[in-house]
């Protein structure tokens, strides 16, 4: 986890369409919902969304204060314009720090260039990005780190019941299978052939991981 996060925001009055005025000046406009409160109509400067959005993710808790009143919240979503990719609106809900949560956490590749594969000429390469956890607000890890250094062949991998998870934290799909794949090692002739088959791009790893076996 990250250090506690503590941030003023100002109510917002503005609503409905009213609200493309306060995006024209760099406003965001936001809302705060709540099992024991009132949907809150909050606004952030641009900047300050943005920085908020790097620190914390959708998987770190933080006390948003509205009118000196602290609301202990996770980020749940939040959009960007499609062309010009500001952001155009923010959600968050407060939650108990009592009560689990869901909360997506990316996964953070660790040894990157050490691992015997890749002094081989392999790549290592994620196949997901982040998986639901379940666990208490302030004990959901920020990221979940993935120690790639003894992956050595092609095949070689790391599956999800590789992953050791902070204790109380549990993976939130009981039927997820444990058995799939997140990091593998591939061949980069093998990928390059597929693309020059398929004319994909060399991230698009899918079709080479059934022939891996992964």
């Amino acid at each position: 986890m990250t250090d506690k996060v503590k941030i003023k925001v100002d109510k917002r009055q503005i609503v409905g369409k009213k609200t493309a005025g306060l995006r024209r000046a760099g406003i965001v406009p936001g809302v705060v919902y709540g099992k024991t409160h009132q949907p809150i109509n909050i606004q952030f400067e641009n900047n300050q969304l943005e920085k908020l959005l790097e620190k914390v993710g959708f998987s770190t808790p933080l006390t948003l204060v509205i009118d000196g009143k602290n609301y202990f919240s996770i980020v749940k979503n939040f959009d960007r314009d499609p062309i010009k990719r500001n952001i155009i609106n923010v959600e968050f809900q407060s939650i108990s720090a009592k009560d689990p949560i869901d909360a997506f956490v990316e996964f953070e590749i660790v040894g990157r260039g050490e691992s015997l594969a890749e002094r081989a000429g392999l790549m290592v390469m994620k196949v997901m990005e982040e998986i639901e956890i379940r666990a208490l607000p302030n004990e959901m890890p920020s990221s979940i780190q993935l120690d790639i250094t003894n992956l050595e062949k092609v095949g070689d991998h790391i599956a999800i019941k590789d992953i050791v998870l902070p204790k109380g934290a549990t993976f939130s799909d009981k039927e997820l299978d444990l058995h799939m794949a997140v990091v593998n090692v591939y061949d980069p002739a093998q990928i390059e052939a597929q693309n020059e088959a398929t004319g994909g791009d060399a991230e698009d790893v899918s079709e080479v991981e059934s022939e891996n076996g992964a």
